[in-house]
């Protein structure tokens, strides 16, 4: 079996400063959502591990992440997305309340699905 590493890295010749921030910021990727933990029912918080901001909660730009995932380690691509799926009738709840048809996922959610904003989006 391949090690992270073996299967995230991401080589740059001839630019030693953006090889190791851009292996900076796939060790941020890795210790946020790892093969290792595809089991569990958990969304990428926005700040990852390393950062308090946001309380830890799950925001819609997680998508911006999918695509380095879904080259890499599908397997965490599609518990990401089984995160969201669990919770599509929390989010078609929260796009009738609002007053719109099919599907509204919370600006921010946690594991409840619900909005977790700390003030009201819809005004």
């Amino acid at each position: 079996m391949k090690s992270l590493w073996d299967r995230a890295d991401i080589r740059i010749s001839g630019d030693r400063f953006v090889q190791k921030t851009t292996r900076l910021h796939i060790y941020h990727l890795l210790v946020t959502a790892s093969p290792h933990n595809t089991v569990i029912d958990a969304g990428m918080p926005a700040r990852g591990l390393h950062g308090e901001a946001y309380r830890g909660h799950i925001f819609w730009d997680e998508l911006y992440i999918l695509p380095f995932y879904n080259f890499r380690f599908p397997e965490i691509t599609r518990a990401l997305l089984m995160y969201r799926y669990n919770r599509l009738n929390d989010a078609k709840r929260y796009a009738a309340q609002n007053g719109y048809e099919g599907a509204m996922y919370p600006w921010q959610t946690a594991d409840s699905g619900a909005e977790e904003t700390g003030f009201n989006q819809s005004i």
